[in-house]
């Protein structure tokens, strides 16, 4: 993910959905929360594509990416 989110060193924290599941609905004291904010999903199960940065506006987003 670096290469869309280097600009300030952000990185999203991506979950696979039993434990999305568990973060959103799961009753987790701080540290659960630290240790699943931490969780690194492997890039090779996950799928991407530039959209254009007026997607919001566009009828395709994918059609405009550069």
């Amino acid at each position: 993910m670096s290469q869309v989110h280097n600009a300030k060193r952000r990185m999203p924290t991506i979950l696979p959905e039993s434990l999305a599941y568990e973060w959103l609905f799961g009753k987790l004291s701080k540290d659960d929360m630290m240790d699943l904010a931490k969780y690194q999903l492997d890039s090779a199960e996950m799928d991407c594509w530039p959209v254009d940065k007026k997607f919001l506006s566009a009828v395709d987003p994918r059609a405009h990416a550069n």
